[in-house]
């Protein structure tokens, strides 16, 4: 090759770099904590699970929450109908 020589037998070769990690809770861990859970890992589920109850709360109540349409009051009613009217006999 090109000169380039790898020490194969010396476990020195190549050391792992650490990577620094931030240890303890979140506020919402700790929370959970007080409640009782103490698994990050189940921790972190049941936020999951609450985070995607309140995104459908939010897209129901962004949706209206219902899905009739509203019915026109009878007022609204008559003053289309008079303005039908009107158009189908112009006055000349």
């Amino acid at each position: 090759m090109q000169g380039i020589e790898f020490d194969l037998n010396n476990g020195n070769g190549m050391q792992p770099v650490p990577h620094p990690t931030k240890k303890g809770f979140s506020p919402f861990l700790s929370l959970l904590k007080k409640f009782g859970i103490d698994d990050p890992a189940v921790a972190n589920i049941v936020l999951v699970c609450f985070s995607a109850v309140l995104f459908g709360v939010a897209l129901f109540i962004y949706a209206g929450g219902s899905s009739s349409t509203p019915q026109p009051t009878q007022e609204q009613k008559s003053a289309q109908l008079r303005l039908l009217s009107e158009m189908q006999n112009p006055a000349n």
